[in-house]
């Protein structure tokens, strides 16, 4: 039986003399009283929360697990701004240098995952979690409802049944709806829930940028609240965004065809892959830990401020020697024959050398986490 996803209408604008399709969708509480499983899903569901499983043990036994989950946060931040065509560099997103529009954008969406926690979802935390993402990107509309009507496509029309987000005084009752679905049903395997609650965010558009980079947010954060994770690491922008064409066509099948079954199986899918990832990250990242330490103790001539230099490293994967400098308070020539040591030791290498300001990189540690330098 084919589920109703929701309903499109046309709007009349007397003024401009054109009308507009709009779809409002339905109540997510009725559409899983009525979405029926298979056997595939079931096994599907199985599997990602067995990996779920494994990561979140991971994040128990390993030390110092910080650095490394900044790492995979700002590579999401920047997967999350590249599926709305805004480029970052990786990197640069983790030292903070807003060097420009996608750099600030990704920083953004990368501090707003770091302060993800496990307290429910409301309007008043969805416009603030809006302000965080856009902070410094938009004037007057940063964390407030949409007032006027969103076109997909404002410099032409079409006479077919195409998408357009709801009219502006739908969003109240939408969001109220869409919030009580995610505090409740709690029968839902979360992970059908947080594949719904994505597509339906994204279907309200209640806000007039930032949809998209907000609405990756709430599948890490529904994960939180449910005890899954207990850190914001599900990380689905990177497959979203290599197979956005099929995300867009599955959005569009729910939209037309109420098939919601298929959605749900290519955003699990996601959450296994995604997963699979993160857990290898950990597990090379720490292994590189392990034998970058041991190589450190194992010089003849151990100096002890290797080890915390190198744990700075972790934390900031591109540095100079003033800035070493400073941070340790030791003098220019003593941070500069650390880093050298360093070097030596095929830990960190020379990116750019400008005088005194030398960048070095810490290229291994960069590329087990895919950022870009």
């Amino acid at each position: 039986m084919r589920i109703s996803s929701g309903e499109f209408y046309q709007h009349f604008y007397k003024d401009k003399h054109f009308k507009r399709y709009f779809f409002i969708p339905n109540d997510l509480s009725s559409v899983v009283r009525e979405l029926k499983s298979d056997c595939q899903l079931t096994s599907m569901l199985m599997l990602a929360h067995r990996e779920l499983g494994i990561l979140e043990g991971m994040t128990k036994y390993i030390t110092q697990i910080s650095p490394f989950e900044d790492m995979i946060l700002c590579t999401e931040a920047c997967n999350s701004c590249a599926i709305d065509k805004i480029l970052a560099t990786c990197i640069y997103v983790l030292v903070n240098k807003k060097s420009d529009v996608g750099n600030t954008a990704a920083h953004n969406c990368y501090q707003a995952m770091k302060a993800l926690d496990r307290e429910p979802l409301t309007t008043e935390i969805v416009c603030h979690l809006h302000r965080a993402v856009m902070q410094g990107m938009t004037e007057g509309t940063t964390g407030k409802l949409r007032k006027t009507p969103f076109f997909m496509h404002p410099n032409y029309t079409t006479n077919s049944v195409e998408y357009n987000p709801p009219l502006p005084e739908l969003i109240n009752d939408l969001l109220d709806e869409f919030m009580e679905f995610v505090r409740s049903n709690d029968r839902v395997d979360v992970l059908v829930k947080a594949s719904l609650a994505y597509y339906q965010f994204e279907t309200i558009h209640p806000f007039e940028s930032g949809n998209g980079r907000l609405g990756r947010l709430f599948p890490a954060k529904i994960l939180l609240e449910s005890g899954v994770l207990s850190r914001p690491l599900s990380t689905i922008s990177n497959y979203l965004f290599e197979n956005n064409d099929e995300c867009l066509r599955m959005f569009m099948g729910v939209q037309h065809f109420g098939a919601y079954l298929d959605w749900i199986k290519f955003f699990v899918q996601g959450i296994i892959e995604s997963t699979r990832k993160v857990i290898r990250q950990l597990d090379l990242a720490s292994g590189l830990r392990k034998e970058s330490i041991y190589k450190i103790k194992s010089l003849q001539k151990f100096d002890k401020t290797l080890l915390p230099i190198y744990e700075y490293a972790e934390q900031k994967p591109i540095i100079c020697i003033k800035e070493i400098s400073q941070y340790f308070h030791v003098s220019y020539n003593t941070a500069a024959k650390a880093i050298s040591v360093l070097e030596d030791l095929k830990i960190l290498s020379l990116k750019h050398e400008q005088i005194r300001y030398k960048e070095f990189t810490y290229d291994r540690y960069i590329n087990i986490f895919g950022c870009t330098s």
